[in-house]
């Protein structure tokens, strides 16, 4: 570390060296998004608190065509939507686990449980606060997400499954929008 006064004010300061002429290096990184719709199983059977919402007939959600095999990303915002005109009694805070290869062993409204198959490929989760009614849609972000991830080898995708915090009664059928913006780092 170095130190450098700026304004009369001492600061700690990392030196990054530039290339052979002294020119400063540029980083540039292009964001992107990979969003994924869609929709519950044709029922309307309550979560209960920390249970799992999935695809019907899935056990995970999977987000594709994230980057090359084995990169890092880094993602910035979490989004979701839900079609409906109000939010449903009791629905509250929302997490997405995130996993760098495909999880195992969970369907839609089982208790949500980190399985030790699964574990090596478990990259955090993304908490999202209760959504909002927004007309058609019920929506949240988060646009601090701030969860670097190494996506596994051979793997471009990265995978997914919602967990209700709070238990409530969802319609049947809904339509879920979850859409993560990223940079590759």
């Amino acid at each position: 570390m170095a130190q450098r006064i700026v304004n009369s004010e001492q600061y700690e300061a990392v030196l990054i060296k530039g290339d052979e002429n002294g020119n400063a290096l540029s980083v540039r990184s292009s964001g992107k998004e990979s969003t994924v719709v869609f929709n519950r199983p044709l029922n309307a059977t309550a979560y209960s608190a920390n249970d799992v919402m999935l695809p019907s007939g899935a056990s995970y959600i999977t987000f594709s065509g994230i980057d090359t095999s084995g990169a890092d990303v880094y993602i910035t915002n979490f989004r979701f939507a839900m079609s409906g005109s109000a939010v449903p009694t009791g629905m509250g805070v929302m997490r997405l686990h995130l996993y760098s290869a495909a999880p195992s062993g969970l369907s839609d409204n089982d208790a949500y449980s980190l399985g030790a198959s699964s574990i090596a490929n478990y990259e955090g989760y993304v908490e999202v606060n209760t959504p909002i009614a927004l007309g058609n849609y019920i929506y949240r972000q988060n646009e601090t997400t701030n969860l670097q991830i190494n996506l596994a080898s051979g793997e471009s995708s990265l995978y997914g499954i919602m967990q209700t915090v709070n238990g409530y009664t969802p319609a049947s059928g809904v339509e879920f929008r979850i859409g993560l913006s990223y940079f590759v780092v």
